[in-house]
């Protein structure tokens, strides 16, 4: 026969406790009965949980009885309303409750700022007054945190008017001026260009005259990229850009990329790479595997491609030199996907292929996005040479002569588009007429159509 012997739990009494200051030592006595002169370990502790709390300036909540009483400093860090103390016999889980009293915040010290996901959890010092993990963004949607002042102990006090502002480690990110909290809380919205992990938002006070509250640093969260949108091309020289804020190409460089084209050489191939994009020219390697097309208008160079994790690497070999080679690429399987921009590679060297076509001009049409064509011509001897535009109503347009400067072999002239009173041309189909000689030989009579597109 086996008997239980059940021991019933020594229960505690508190002296009252009246309301407190979050992080504010207070004096916490109880006492014990039955026994009345409990000689043992108790634990104390904080309902509802968590018990942010010190005891005697240590975290372990374990406490020593001597002669059935126990008195000591606790100090609680999360403010709220209607806590208990509870205190139990070490090894036992009943409930010996203080009476009700409040915690409220402390003084303000703090800023802290909420990511969309987390949640606050006051007087978590460890964790700096959040939990949850924050949700990952997409690049450039308008996203919103929450701004707090907050006391040394991370709770909300729930006032104060003070200015504040964001920076980020994110390399494009659009940030709001600086804004004031209302009654110590504030919203504010920001969008991060750059696809990437590790991002993180900085809340920086500006007292102005008052005592600076202590800056926060956001929780780490990543940005993902956004649809698959558009093409971009880069060639050697160039490397991506993620995030970039450059709307149109310039004279240093492309959008969405840093670095220039290096000079290539004919007849020698080079790689170039086409990659799936977002709106703010991140790579989105979720795209599908669409066919590209690099060399749009060459038809002795183009190549097809197929997109794979969002990009694909396709070799060009340029069959003439001594010119500007427009590129760029197109979806072939979806026309929706914008086209990247032309990027122009200098092809070095003369060698022009034989043929009765030895005119040509790159791009044609240009104007809108390409500021000038380049018009190769090819010569078997030297000779002058004398370039001519004309509108389609036989007007003179833009001429050239090239005195002596028609060199045997292959030959460039740039048009920049304008007449010889250097104002832009409209929009039209125009008529180029070359002819070079050499003293009175005629030695070439050259004619072409180009286009301007405004």
């Amino acid at each position: 026969m086996v008997f239980l012997i059940l021991l019933e739990a020594t229960y505690f009494t508190f002296a009252f406790v009246p309301s407190e200051i979050a992080g504010d030592s207070f004096l916490v006595s109880i006492q014990s009965h039955d026994p009345d002169d409990f000689s043992g370990f108790g634990v104390l502790s904080i309902l509802p949980p968590p018990s942010f709390m010190e005891v005697m300036g240590s975290p372990i909540n374990r406490i020593q009885f001597s002669n059935g009483d126990w008195s000591g400093f606790v100090r609680v860090f999360r403010a709220a309303d209607s806590l208990h103390l509870n205190c139990t016999e070490y090894g036992h889980n009943d409930e010996n409750l203080s009476n009700r009293f409040s915690v409220i915040p402390n003084d303000p010290r703090r800023l802290q700022i909420l990511l969309p996901g987390e949640q606050s959890d006051p007087g978590n010092i460890v964790e700096k007054g959040r939990f949850q993990d924050p949700f990952d963004i997409v690049a450039i949607n308008s996203t919103t945190a929450s701004v707090y002042i907050t006391d040394e102990w991370w709770n909300p006090v729930g006032q104060g008017s003070e200015e504040v502002y964001l920076r980020s480690n994110n390399p494009f990110p659009v940030l709001p001026l600086p804004q004031s909290t209302v009654s110590g809380y504030l919203q504010v919205q920001y969008q991060l260009r750059t696809a990437r992990g590790a991002n993180r938002l900085y809340l920086h006070h500006n007292p102005g005259g008052a005592d600076t509250l202590i800056s926060d640093t956001s929780s780490a969260f990543t940005v993902i990229p956004g649809d698959f949108v558009r093409l971009l091309l880069i060639v050697p020289g160039e490397t991506l850009l993620p995030g970039d804020t450059l709307k149109q190409p310039t004279s240093m460089r492309y959008p969405g990329t840093s670095g220039g084209p290096l000079p290539q050489s004919v007849g020698r191939s080079f790689t170039t790479s086409v990659f799936a994009m977002d709106d703010c020219w991140n790579m989105v390697n979720t795209a599908p595997s669409d066919s590209v097309r690099v060399g749009v208008g060459f038809p002795n160079i183009q190549q097809v491609g197929m997109l794979n994790n969002g990009m694909v690497n396709i070799d060009i070999t340029p069959d003439r030199g001594g010119f500007i080679l427009p590129l760029k690429a197109e979806d072939v399987s979806n026309p929706t996907i914008e086209e990247s921009y032309y990027v122009h590679v200098e092809i070095q060297g003369s060698y022009y292929p034989p043929g009765e076509d030895s005119i040509g001009n790159y791009p044609n049409p240009f104007g809108s996005e390409h500021e000038f064509t380049t018009i190769q011509y090819y010569l078997r001897e030297d000779a002058d040479v004398s370039i001519k535009v004309y509108d389609k109503f036989g007007n003179l347009v833009w001429s050239r002569r090239e005195n002596g400067q028609g060199g045997e072999g292959g030959n460039q002239v740039i048009w920049y588009g304008i007449d010889n009173d250097d104002e832009y041309v409209d929009s039209g189909i125009y008529f180029l007429y070359l002819q070079a000689t050499n003293r009175t030989e005629t030695i070439a009579k050259y004619k072409r159509k180009i286009a301007v597109i405004r």
